[in-house]
């Protein structure tokens, strides 16, 4: 279940009023980064709204921050990063790009948020994605040598009290 869908212009709106309180603050940064944010500002998402709402169900938890992933995703490639675990923390710790990013909530989604849109995104079969989740590597024991009674293991360095 998506939460409300916020459209462009409403958007557009709130980062004009957060670039107008950073102006005087981080005016160099707002020079620096000008391309990514007249990018975000003319992205528009609303025709995705068709695309992404049958891909959540009607019930349970409404899942929210979805348009601000989708740009913070735009704004990860536009920065270079190529983590998305380092990239959630940097968004996190920034106001400045979590705002960018039009986050509607007090805190950024953390990494298990994108990675779980991108999953959905990936249309793949889910129950095949958690059966590779749930499957672990099987781990593999050595056959250990047994040993009679009263019998001990052969030193593994032989000699090496000798060099001694």
């Amino acid at each position: 279940m998506l939460r409300n869908w916020e459209q462009h212009s409403e958007y557009q709106k709130k980062l004009m009023m957060h670039l107008v309180v950073m102006h005087p603050i981080q005016k160099n940064r707002l020079i620096q980064h000008s391309k990514s944010i007249s990018k975000l500002y003319l992205l528009n998402l609303d025709s995705l709204l068709p695309v992404i709402k049958p891909l959540y169900p009607g019930l349970g938890r409404p899942a929210k921050n979805q348009q601000g992933i989708i740009r913070s995703l735009v704004l990860m490639l536009d920065f270079k990063e190529h983590s998305i675990t380092n990239w959630a923390k940097t968004v996190a710790n920034d106001p400045f790009l979590f705002n960018l990013c039009g986050f509607d909530s007090k805190t950024a989604p953390g990494a298990s948020s994108y990675y779980d849109f991108l999953i959905r995104l990936w249309q793949s079969d889910r129950s095949v994605h958690v059966k590779r989740k749930l499957h672990p590597k099987k781990f593999l024991s050595r056959a250990g040598k047994k040993l009679k009674a009263n019998e001990k293991l052969p030193p593994k360095h032989a000699g090496s009290v000798k060099k001694l």
